[in-house]
């Protein structure tokens, strides 16, 4: 799959998070496809870019933030 959906949605092309993005929007997709029994209306299969993008910086920056923090308490 093609990032070129995503990366508009990024502060840059090669943001580290674009390829958990991506992974994520490929599933949210083969799930809710026609016929797969969790179909859903044509503007909401377009939301999915966005959920995907959103749910990628997620799964990305909360391990790094997890590692700042311990990284801060351990400092005190």
């Amino acid at each position: 799959m093609s990032n070129s959906e995503l990366i508009p949605l990024f502060p840059s092309a090669t943001h580290p998070a674009i390829p958990i993005a991506s992974r994520i929007l490929s599933t949210l997709r083969t799930l809710t496809a026609p016929g797969k029994g969790n179909d859903i209306k044509p503007e909401e299969r377009a939301a999915l870019v966005g959920v995907a993008a959103v749910l990628g910086c997620e799964k990305y920056v909360l391990p790094v933030l997890l590692v700042h923090e311990k990284e801060l308490r351990a400092d005190n």
